[in-house]
């Protein structure tokens, strides 16, 4: 028998040959724009200028926050560009989040990368607001704020937050950057928070290009708000002491609900109570182990306004063992239902 030629090889020959094909076939080539400048990790000053390898992308977004996927620092919005100048507000943030967000010309889908970089810290410098004075009382929901003028230079007012806690951006009130170049803006209708203070965050860039930073506290233009017992807790007995701070409003009268339901007042109701008032003592709540509703009333201005509370009851029946809980069941079965563990309220309270 004579073999032909290569015919021993061909079958190994057309073997790897298809393996080959099918490998290069399944591989899909990307470009994913990296971050060039600045080093990625490297801390930040007052502006920076952010740089790409150029993907022939068709639209690129950049966002700064401090926190991650935030975008309360800067919002570049959709560029062609493969850069970026930004001028940062200084942040108390220690870390600054970067993601830039890429779109293939080819592709309706976003995607993204994400970098890292630490934030400058600047002074606090308090002298920089005029008005309101620092610890005084915001009591309104307007507020003007006054930059010092004429001391400072004002090339552009960058930032100015109401937060609720020390470290901006927890717990926003207000929000808003580049003012422009006045030294004086108003807030209206600013909501109210149930804290003691509130904190605002100030910066400005001024025309010799020096950055200034301010972080000022202030007492609440607040609501009243019940400090105990913690909302949502399970009370201990059948009486409950209720606490709340009038949190610097001007109260005319209280007004007090405690039921079964929500706003109401089966449990005991109390139409009027003095003003200097901030603590009271209800008795005789039901121990069943179900919600019990608060509804504190007060009016302010001639309104009245309300603030809910819900808790749960003391359960009595966890304390009862269940051979003695089957005895009363038993008995309750058997006079057709008349419970022989009914409870029966005074609504007696006190304060």
């Amino acid at each position: 028998m004579t073999l032909k030629k290569n015919s021993f090889f061909s079958p190994y020959i057309r073997y790897w040959l298809g393996i080959f094909f099918l490998c290069i076939s399944s591989i899909t080539f990307s470009a994913t724009p990296t971050i060039n400048l600045p080093t990625v990790g490297s801390t930040l000053e007052s502006s920076a200028r952010f740089s790409w390898n150029y993907q022939e992308m068709a639209n690129y977004w950049m966002t700064i926050g401090s926190s991650p996927e935030a975008s309360d620092i800067a919002d570049s919005g959709i560029m062609l560009d493969d850069n970026w100048l930004v001028t940062l507000v200084p942040s108390k943030s220690k870390k600054l989040y970067v993601r830039l967000w890429y779109k293939a010309p080819t592709d309706n889908e976003w995607e993204h990368i994400d970098a890292i970089y630490k934030s400058a810290t600047l002074p606090n410098d308090t002298s920089l607001v005029i008005s309101p004075t620092p610890n005084s009382i915001i009591s309104s929901n307007t507020i003007t704020f006054e930059i010092n003028k004429d001391n400072e230079k004002i090339s552009t007012w960058d930032r100015l937050a109401l937060t609720e806690l020390p470290e901006f951006p927890n717990t926003l009130l207000y929000f808003k950057r580049n003012l422009g170049a006045t030294s004086s803006h108003t807030i209206t209708d600013l909501q109210r928070s149930p804290h003691r203070y509130i904190y605002a965050h100030i910066s400005v860039t001024l025309t010799n290009g020096e950055r200034k930073n301010a972080r000022i506290r202030y007492r609440t233009y607040g609501i009243p708000y019940l400090t105990a017992p913690k909302t949502g807790s399970t009370l201990s007995s059948n009486k409950m002491d209720l606490q709340w701070i009038n949190n610097n409003i001007a109260i005319e009268e209280y007004s007090l609900k405690v039921g079964t339901k929500p706003e109401g007042d089966d449990i005991f109701s109390r139409s009027s109570l003095p003003s200097n008032m901030r603590s009271f003592r209800v008795h005789n709540l039901p121990e069943d182990g179900k919600s019990i509703f608060v509804r504190l009333g007060y009016k302010t201005e001639g309104n009245w306004k309300f603030i809910d509370n819900v808790y749960k009851a003391h359960n009595k029946t966890t304390n009862i063992s269940p051979f003695i809980q089957c005895l009363f069941q038993c008995k309750e079965d058997r006079r057709g239902g008349a419970s022989l563990m009914s409870n029966s309220y005074s609504n007696s309270s006190s304060y």
